[in-house]
């Protein structure tokens, strides 16, 4: 069973804010789930997301 943690505890997290964390659900780069209004996020995610940071820059 997943444990999940809210937006705005991700984004603590990661060192981003609620908005891109949102983004990073909507787009799919991110294993979350809504909840009525509410977005929760997948903590093994976060903690992988955290780990393995993606490359910044622009993909060619």
């Amino acid at each position: 069973m997943s444990e999940w943690m809210t937006v705005a505890d991700a984004a603590k997290e990661l060192g981003v804010n609620q908005s891109r964390v949102r983004q990073l659900c909507i787009s799919g780069n991110l294993a979350a789930q809504k909840f009525g209004k509410m977005w929760m996020v997948s903590a093994e995610a976060v903690k992988d997301r955290a780990k393995n940071p993606p490359r910044s820059g622009r993909r060619w």
